[in-house]
């Protein structure tokens, strides 16, 4: 992707340099006296660009500094709103009164980047971005990548404005959040999101992210004051194992079964359901065994209940019972979906499209045999045990979606899935 460059003067800074080197911060405690005073006598420079930058000390928005009109400076910088100024202040000032060395708006010049604050954390350098407005993927791994190569730790926090709450524990979550999510390190397979509202002083994180299409979740909300005891370590590194929402997730099954198909549906589903038609079983009707969260789900845009129902009916419904499957025959028809625009990935993962599609069709194998479909007979090969349950009513299919819901639930090695 080309560098963009600002060239205007939208952008703010919440630091400058005086032509003898010395740091200006305002996020120091400043009188408007003094500022004013300091700015008659000095020129700010931007540490970056060393051109000159001017101060700005107005009523509505956090004082800063900003490049004057028509300037390029030589990194990609975001216009900044006063929400975001006032939120970056605030994280870096919550690290300092916890008594983490944190630094605001640090130039990398080896990455040329610059994170809203950097921290050293238990010997590891993190990077934080505060993220309010919109991102695209492709900036936004060009940004985490920069990082990643020099060995800082990206952490992203969500702007206040960025959390939408559907309906109950379903949360809407759009393009660059999905990648800004990271996994509990605690609780390898569970993805959560950290916010920050600056005009309510309040912490929020999403734990147990739970995906089932482009930008839907099911998910736990908890919310924490500013000033609250929660720790660094408790907010970026979650330890609480919250368990799998069934309930939710059956409810969301009852939805997909019932629903008419609407006119602005994605190519998946318009597919789905024709290819379900040829097969005479009705969309609402699709094989009981499809439309399950597997830990591989959070990387793809397609409702599982859509990819599972394509590979249940192209790999097993021409088979005979007994007959042996393999995980390499299912990964290939995976790859044939993706291929073909049936199954969408999200953008991380379509580098290494073999390790994902490997990493999905071993789960889904494992959950297969967990519902006595297939048995497994080696790491690679499988018996096809029992037919898929394809019902003739929607009465009938909701009760098998619970009756397989007690058996995934109550499973040792599929409890976290």
């Amino acid at each position: 992707m080309s560098k963009r460059y600002i060239t205007y003067g939208g952008e703010a800074m919440l630091h400058a340099v005086l032509e003898n080197g010395t740091r200006i911060s305002m996020a120091d405690k400043w009188h408007e006296n003094e500022l004013n005073d300091l700015r008659k006598q000095q020129r700010f420079i931007c540490p970056i660009c060393q051109e000159r930058v001017i101060l700005k000390l107005g009523t509505k928005r956090q004082w800063h500094f900003s490049h004057e009109q028509n300037h390029s400076c030589r990194i990609w910088l975001e216009p900044e709103s006063a929400y975001h100024l006032q939120g970056k202040l605030d994280i870096y000032k919550w690290l300092r009164k916890q008594g983490v060395k944190a630094g605001l708006e640090v130039y990398l010049p080896v990455i040329q980047q610059r994170p809203d604050v950097i921290c050293k954390l238990n010997g590891k350098l993190y990077a934080i971005e505060y993220q309010c407005s919109s991102l695209s993927e492709e900036r936004f791994l060009d940004r985490t990548n920069g990082y990643n190569r020099v060995g800082i730790i990206p952490i992203w926090i969500l702007g206040g404005n960025r959390l939408r709450r559907k309906q109950g524990v379903h949360f809407q979550i759009q393009g660059f959040e999905w990648l800004a999510a990271p996994f509990s390190p605690h609780h390898g397979n569970q993805k959560f999101l950290i916010y920050f509202c600056p005009e309510t002083k309040r912490w929020a994180r999403l734990d147990r992210i739970t995906s089932y299409s482009s930008n839907r979740a099911i998910a736990s909300l908890s919310v924490m004051k500013y000033n609250s005891r929660i720790s660094v370590e408790e907010l970026i590194a979650p330890t609480d194992h919250l368990p799998f929402n069934m309930s939710a997730w059956l409810k969301q099954k009852k939805k997909w079964r019932t629903q008419p198909m609407q006119p602005y549906s994605s190519k998946s589903y318009k597919t789905f359901s024709k290819w379900l038609y040829i097969h005479r079983i009705p969309p609402g009707l699709f094989p009981a065994e499809a439309g399950w969260f597997l830990p591989t789900q959070h990387e793809i845009v397609t409702s599982p209940h859509i990819w599972q129902s394509f590979l249940l009916i192209q790999c097993f419904l021409p088979k005979k019972k007994n007959e042996r499957i393999t995980l390499e025959e299912l990964a290939y028809s995976l790859t044939d979906f993706i291929m073909k625009g049936f199954m969408v990935s999200r953008e991380n993962f379509k580098q290494s499209m073999n390790k994902f599609v490997s990493e999905l069709v071993y789960e889904y194998a494992e959950l297969l045999t967990t519902f006595h479909i297939l048995k497994k007979i080696n790491s690679s090969h499988y018996v096809y045990q029992n037919e898929i349950s394809i019902l003739s009513t929607y009465d009938e299919a909701i009760k098998r979606d619970q009756f397989l819901s007690k058996l995934k639930h109550n499973t040792p090695n599929l409890t976290s899935i």
